[in-house]
């Protein structure tokens, strides 16, 4: 135990700056003196700091108490807070605390002390009142002109909006379809779908059914389709569809029947000129648009190729 108590040993807090080196019998005493040794805040708080430092510590610790601020006072005089406390006691209780006048946004631009907060609002009572009349009248006629100019503002676009709606209305839509293998297409009573074209905003596809009904003819049929534009549109679509089968040889001598959309029409089939509920519509048109006979004419089918063009437009 001799041997033990005469070993040099550092100080424990020699990682924190402690330079301090002696016999292991003489640490404790020396820990006593450590500026290095963390001690508690003898203030109450949960700090732990080393012994050099208490006193900054203590300065600035957040359960010290300090004056207030402002000077104010309670029953004992100079009130006294804790540090931690100070930001909410001007915030919210100190008497003397000079804050904006509620009125400050109608042009009161007086500081006043809270404790004179009720005498200022009722000594200024009738200057409040027409900073009030006044602002609330400039707030009116702004908003009056404010809403004066969205009103012309809404006029114009709704104008703008009818006026592209009418024009878009009036359009007209144009599709050529080219298409080979006729005579098998016949043969095996296929049916044919163009690409979708466009309506103005109404989006619409073309069928070709080569064998309608194994009647001898050829059936055009027209369907509307979901479109991103449904919402602004008018419903039902009512529309002329020229279906044309063009003549290969003699441009001037095209075969071509209109197909219309009827009162009877739409009493018939009500769903198929509405907004599509569903991807597609039920198809629409001509059973009977040209015979088997007329389509294979050498003026209408060239190396088994077939040359149709749609003209819709809306009624």
């Amino acid at each position: 135990r001799f041997l033990i108590n005469q070993k040099q040993v550092k100080c424990p807090y020699s990682l924190e700056g402690c330079r301090w080196t002696g016999l292991i019998s003489n640490i404790r005493q020396h820990l006593g003196q450590c500026t290095f040794f963390p001690i508690k805040c003898i203030l109450g708080c949960v700090s732990r700091v080393e012994r050099s430092k208490l006193a900054e510590h203590i300065e600035n610790c957040a359960v010290s108490f300090i004056s207030c601020p402002n000077s104010c006072r309670d029953y004992s005089g100079a009130r006294k807070l804790k540090r931690k406390s100070v930001a909410a006691h001007m915030a919210e209780d100190c008497p003397e605390q000079e804050l904006d006048c509620p009125y400050l946004e109608y042009g009161c631009t007086i500081p006043v002390k809270r404790n004179m907060m009720e005498m200022h609002e009722r000594d200024q009572v009738h200057k409040h009142f027409k900073l009030s009349m006044d602002g609330l009248k400039t707030s009116l006629n702004n908003q009056l002109s404010k809403n004066s100019d969205l009103q012309k503002e809404n006029e114009m676009l709704r104008s703008n909006f009818e006026k592209v709606i009418s024009i878009i209305n009036k359009s007209k839509g144009i599709l050529e379809m080219k298409i080979e293998g006729v005579k098998t297409k016949i043969h095996m009573g296929e049916k044919s779908e163009s690409d979708p074209f466009y309506v103005g905003l109404y989006k619409c596809q073309l069928h070709i059914q080569w064998d309608c009904e194994d009647r001898g003819y050829v059936g055009c049929f027209i369907s509307i389709l979901q479109g991103n534009s449904d919402d602004v549109l008018t419903w039902p679509f009512r529309y002329r569809a020229t279906i044309v089968l063009i003549n290969l040889i003699n441009d001037c001598d095209n075969y071509s029947l209109t197909h219309e959309v009827t009162d009877s029409l739409l009493r018939q089939f009500p769903d198929s000129f509405q907004r599509p509920k569903e991807l597609m519509n039920q198809a629409t048109g001509m059973t009977s648009y040209v015979s088997h006979a007329e389509i294979l004419k050498e003026k209408y089918t060239c190396k088994d190729t077939a040359s149709f063009k749609i003209i819709v437009e809306r009624m």
